[in-house]
């Protein structure tokens, strides 16, 4: 009796921890970064990241074209994206996509199948922006980047 006692209590110690958010920390997967072909000072807020990637926004803070680059379904971060920004509401990214553009609330998105890719895109697209969940490519480090990068010192 005192082996099942020991048992569960193990069990309820281990079992609230999520498998994933402890492979993140191992990996050392990186927090999401915002990297975009804009003005530096025009870089969003996290309020309106969330926006930006639901496709909510069409224009940045001066009025200029808001163009998003997205994850295609082969690109390795597509189901994080959907998971992060479209998450109970049951419509999977593209599907959302293309009802805000062919009813007119939406600019039409880029899709790209790799993060040079993704990148090559923003920096090719004026006001186009691109979320990135592993490190940046080296291309794209120069380009504004939301949050912002610790000043190196």
């Amino acid at each position: 009796m005192h082996i099942w006692s020991i048992l569960c209590l193990a069990l309820c110690c281990v079992a609230p921890l999520k498998p994933s958010a402890a492979v993140a920390a191992d990996s050392g997967q990186e927090k999401p970064v915002l990297v975009s072909n804009i003005k530096a000072d025009l870089l969003p807020d996290s309020v309106v990241v969330v926006d930006i990637m639901r496709g909510n926004r069409r224009n940045w803070s001066d009025g200029s074209i808001l163009t998003v680059v997205l994850p295609g379904r082969k690109h390795p971060s597509f189901r994080q994206v959907e998971k992060d920004f479209f998450a109970g509401r049951g419509s999977p990214l593209q599907r959302h996509w293309l009802r805000l553009v062919f009813s007119g609330r939406g600019n039409p998105p880029l899709y790209a199948e790799s993060d040079e890719e993704m990148c090559e895109m923003v920096r090719s697209t004026r006001g186009s922006c691109a979320l990135f969940y592993v490190p940046i490519p080296e291309a794209c480090q120069t380009l504004p980047q939301w949050p912002r990068p610790p000043s190196k010192r």
